[in-house]
């Protein structure tokens, strides 16, 4: 309420907190959309939510600055159609309010927000071309069935396959009095790995198979890589050029079979303890309406090519950059290792800023941070190497300049929004010196 005394006087007279939340609630009333939605206890709950495109065309009508953004695209890229569709990309992560010491407040939210890459990298990262149309509480989509899987899904189908959808008959904005009909393909959805996890019902980076895009990965002492090395290797091994990818169709094959087996487990055919090893080796769970056992989302969303982890999660959030600078002021011998994580850093923010090509960036990024595992194999060995340290390898291609892989927002630990980290050299080189800095206090 202190910021709204201080612009009282500009405020009409009747503004008050209470007449602010009913305009909200009314506004919201305009693009609400419920989705029934199982519980796990039975019955059943009508999910409130923003239908996706709905808040797309009102806000592109009221605002000039949206408009214009849509207007340069429009001229730049040519109008969206059923052969050309526009790049959609989907990030959420979670966030807690209040201050990073203060995060187990009950109120942690599932944060889900979209924009489409042709308004342009820098008005993505800068909030201005941002959608959000989904908050969930952490609490709710524990006691769904299916959890975040199910939920998620239910919004693609109806962001993506609805009479409005962009996949479908589209969603139409106006711009500058000209209506424009946006249909779009789903280029990424970004998210940490634990979200990944959650929104593919996979067994995440403690499973036995800790990657969704390459096949032949296991987690670190797994057993199987020693006596099978010619057609597995471990999360910490250092030579991306081991990598095996998969499609879509190999984890659409595994995702039918932890189904099957479910069912057979359920009909008491198979015992309950194959059935969970079979989850393991499959490194998926079982969710009846999650993404990977949808037909129609199968079609529609590539869910493996799509799947991209940004730069900050995988480098700075306990990442690969983070453990290098722990070990560095623990023994500065390892100056090497450390060194080579700054390489990779300074790789990113050069594509980010456009001053290497992205196809050329991306090459040598893999290369730079294949070196980097090296060195720290050899001076650290491979007890810190976490899976998500091995997502700095899968930064994708841009298909559209420096777009293809904008910085998912921010959440619970308090650091800044990945929005403001990754616009400036300066930026990162600050939140790296404050890494450094937090590790030697703590030392």
């Amino acid at each position: 309420m202190k910021t709204l005394r201080e612009v009282a006087a500009d405020l009409p007279a009747k503004a008050s907190e209470k007449e602010i939340n009913k305009t909200s609630h009314e506004r919201f009333s305009r693009v609400r959309h419920e989705s029934v939605t199982p519980p796990v206890k039975g019955g059943s709950w009508n999910w409130p939510m923003a239908e996706p495109n709905r808040p797309l065309s009102t806000m592109a009508s009221e605002s000039r600055a949206l408009q214009e953004l849509f207007a340069t695209a429009l001229s730049r890229c040519g109008d969206p159609s059923q052969g050309h569709r526009w790049a959609l990309a989907i990030g959420h992560d979670e966030f807690s309010h209040g201050g990073m010491f203060s995060v187990a407040d009950g109120r942690k939210n599932m944060n889900l927000s979209f924009a489409f890459l042709e308004l342009g990298v820098h008005n993505i990262l800068g909030d201005n071309a941002l959608f959000t149309p989904v908050v969930v509480r952490h609490s709710w989509f524990k006691l769904i069935q299916g959890g975040l899987g199910a939920m998620f899904g239910k919004h693609l189908k109806l962001h993506l396959l609805s009479q409005t959808g962009l996949a479908t008959a589209g969603a139409t904005i106006t711009v500058f009095g000209r209506n424009v009909l946006i249909v779009a393909r789903t280029e990424s959805i970004i998210a940490d790995l634990d979200g990944h996890r959650m929104s593919l019902n996979s067994n995440g980076a403690n499973g036995f198979k800790p990657c969704l895009r390459h096949c032949n990965m296991l987690k670190k002492n797994s057993g199987t890589a020693e006596l099978d090395p010619a057609n597995f290797v471990e999360v910490s091994y250092a030579d991306p050029t081991r990598f095996r990818w998969q499609t879509n169709a190999d984890v659409f094959a595994a995702a039918d079979l932890v189904s099957a087996a479910r069912a057979r487990w359920t009909a008491g055919i198979m015992t309950k303890d194959r059935f969970e090893k079979l989850q393991m080796t499959c490194g998926l769970k079982f969710a009846l309406r999650g993404i990977l056992l949808d037909p129609e989302l199968r079609r529609k969303v590539d869910a493996v090519g799509s799947a991209v982890i940004d730069w900050v999660h995988a480098g700075l959030q306990d990442g690969a950059f983070t453990m290098e600078a722990y070990l560095l002021v623990q023994a500065w011998e390892t100056a090497a290792s450390f060194q080579a994580a700054c390489a990779t850093l300074d790789m990113i923010c050069a594509a980010k800023q456009g001053r290497v090509g992205s196809r050329e960036g991306s090459a040598q990024l893999r290369r730079a941070h294949a070196e980097r595992f090296r060195l720290h194999e050899e001076a650290h060995g491979t007890e810190n190497i976490l899976p998500k340290h091995r997502m700095m390898h899968r930064m994708r291609r841009a298909r559209r300049g420096n777009a293809s892989n904008p910085t998912a927002p921010h959440g619970k630990h308090g650091a800044p929004r990945a929005s403001s980290i990754c616009s400036a050299t300066l930026d990162a080189r600050q939140l790296c010196s404050a890494n450094c800095t937090a590790h030697r206090s703590y030392l």
